[in-house]
């Protein structure tokens, strides 16, 4: 573990992205959360299978290629810039197949992946959002404290598609990435606009996805069997709730929370940041398991 922590540590100390960086703003509080927790109602399986085109949304003119989150914002900014009213829950709660491939569409008119499970994503999110809070999700923030683990819970509890949990053998495994970093990334949001903190994000665990751990086996931190690991460095996808599955999202939390335990003065959070950025250098890099799924 000595390895990785020495370049986490390293990582952290040279900064992480701002949240400026990360997520595009509108330079208004509340239209800002709320296009975060709509961005991550849709978080999730950015990867194209075997031979099909990568999916990936360049915009504006003239920015740098990326994939993965960085385009899934680019194509919110490009569908608000366009005059397409995402932000309005009520347009989100009867939001259409072909109207969600519309705002997603990457260069070259490819397809997001999964672009029908976004879509029932959005509808449950814009109903549910106005059916509790009339359409204002800083009202669950309120009602949550504004504490991380009461709003990942309340995630649960309103907004099905945030359930992301699993049985191994008779124990009911609770990852919740995109609760969790919907809580996170509202934090990112607070700190911007100088409002008050997000407590208890120090409670929150790794956000177990395909990219974190890629970035721990590299440096070693997790490994598989071998006909694990053939099936991996193949493509070949394995199942969303199966042994191999969970395992690696349990030990992939585990590593992050062995790694916190060392550097002290940062969240598992934090670390979790840490490692998706260095995940993006692919230089020396196996594969990430495979694994089609609206949680990661």
């Amino acid at each position: 573990m000595g390895v990785i922590v020495e370049a986490v540590g390293k990582k952290l100390e040279s900064g992480l992205e701002s949240a400026e960086t990360s997520f595009w703003s509108l330079g208004n509080f509340e239209d800002d959360v709320r296009l975060v927790f709509l961005e991550d109602v849709v978080n999730f399986s950015f990867w194209s299978d075997a031979g099909a085109p990568q999916w990936r949304i360049t915009y504006p003119d003239g920015a740098v290629k990326s994939g993965g989150w960085y385009s899934l914002v680019a194509g919110f900014r490009r569908s608000i810039e366009r005059g397409i009213p995402i932000l309005d829950v009520g347009f989100m709660s009867e939001l259409t197949v072909e109207q969600c491939r519309e705002i997603f569409v990457g260069d070259g008119g490819v397809d997001i992946p999964m672009f029908e499970d976004r879509q029932k994503n959005l509808n449950e999110a814009g109903k549910n959002l106005l059916k509790i809070y009339n359409g204002h999700f800083l009202s669950l923030l309120k009602k949550a404290d504004f504490d991380a683990v009461k709003i990942v819970k309340l995630l649960y509890d309103e907004f099905p598609s945030f359930r992301d949990e699993a049985v191994y053998g008779v124990e009911k495994i609770p990852f919740l990435k995109r609760a969790q970093i919907c809580a996170s990334d509202i934090a990112y949001i607070f700190e911007k606009y100088g409002k008050r903190p997000i407590i208890n994000l120090d409670l929150l665990t790794a956000f177990a996805d395909y990219k974190l751990p890629q970035i721990l086996r590299k440096f070693g931190a997790i490994g598989y069997a071998d006909d694990l690991a053939k099936r991996i460095d193949g493509f070949i996808p394995i199942n969303s709730g199966s042994p191999e599955e969970v395992e690696i999202r349990a030990a992939t939390i585990v590593c992050v929370e062995n790694i916190r335990r060392q550097l002290e003065s940062y969240t598992a959070a934090q670390i979790d940041n840490a490692l998706w950025l260095m995940s993006q250098d692919q230089t020396g890099i196996k594969p990430f398991h495979r694994c089609r799924t609206i949680f990661y």
